[in-house]
């Protein structure tokens, strides 16, 4: 499974993935407050590093990030 990085996500390189940078991966934005961890609907590299992939169910991690 070829999941992108921080970097694919933090589309304006603001150091921090947005909702709006994250709208396109369902996968992601369904485990949002999982991974947003001080709540400020903002990921960033310390929050994305912690999150563990492999918490994701089989359904979203058989998504690609441009599947809708």
């Amino acid at each position: 499974l070829d999941l992108p990085t921080f970097f694919d996500r933090d589309m304006d390189g603001d150091g921090v993935i947005s909702l709006e940078e994250a709208a396109d991966w369902s996968a992601l934005t369904s485990a949002w407050d999982c991974i947003d961890r001080n709540r400020d609907n903002q990921i960033d590299m310390r929050e994305w590093n912690a999150f563990d992939p492999k918490t994701l169910s089989s359904e979203q991690k058989q998504k690609k990030p441009d599947d809708k």
